[in-house]
């Protein structure tokens, strides 16, 4: 919580102040974190594990809007309108930090630079899922999935620093939903990928080899945008 939005200016007092109205939070593997429709009360800091996000489409079916990893925020979806707008799903067996808003909300109307550091919070998720709509639309599969492997890779980094290894804890079909491809379409592009060694595949690891590469085949250096600068500034 210090990484993603606690200001360097609380002292120890204001930090415990802070820290007083967090609880955890176990999620089972496939359990909720919260449901679409529900009354939107807390915020959730994933601490370890993954959890997706999804709402059901107009034929009824399940799509994925996002996969969210340790370090980063959940629940930003009902602040509008106090209701949650989709499904919060863990995807192995992870542990949340639970935020009350409310509280929350309060506290940082005593610490103007609480509040300043959670709306920026806020838009680095609007310019995520932003860039994400404009990333993925009209490109070849390809790019999406290496667009999907650069982007997970810059969000770990933002929060355990340098990586090359990434642990995938969705399923290859819930990728496939999320980039809008075939499940079949994944794996064999995985396998491609593999094969000309841009990475290397270990069950649910995925080594980044040539991340130059991957970005070429991306066609865009995920890294330079503008929410991963602010993030690495932050």
């Amino acid at each position: 919580m210090r990484q993603m939005c606690l200001p360097a200016s609380l002292d120890r007092v204001d930090q415990h102040k802070l820290f007083s109205i967090f609880s955890s939070s176990p999620v089972p593997k496939d359990g909720f974190a919260y449901l679409e429709n529900a009354p939107f009360q807390h915020l959730y800091l994933i601490r370890k594990g993954a959890v997706k996000t999804w709402s059901s489409n107009p034929n009824g079916d399940m799509q994925i809007l996002g996969f969210h990893l340790p370090g980063e925020l959940l629940g930003l979806d009902g602040v509008a309108d106090s209701r949650h707008r989709c499904n919060a799903q863990a995807l192995v067996e992870s542990q949340l930090c639970r935020i009350p808003y409310a509280r929350l909300d309060t506290l940082a109307s005593e610490f103007p630079s609480l509040r300043m550091r959670l709306m920026n919070i806020i838009g680095r998720e609007f310019l995520l899922e932003q860039e994400h709509i404009v990333m993925m639309s009209a490109r070849p599969a390809i790019e999406r999935l290496a667009l999907f492997l650069q982007t997970l890779l810059r969000r770990v980094e933002i929060t355990v620093g340098p990586q090359r290894i990434l642990t995938l804890d969705m399923a290859r079909w819930e990728i496939a939903n999320f980039l809008a491809v075939a499940s079949e379409t994944v794996s064999r592009l995985l396998a491609e990928l593999q094969k000309t060694k841009v990475i290397r595949i270990n069950r649910r690891d995925i080594e980044i080899l040539d991340l130059a590469r991957l970005i070429e085949i991306s066609g865009q250096d995920v890294g330079e945008l503008p929410c991963f600068k602010e993030a690495r500034r932050g």
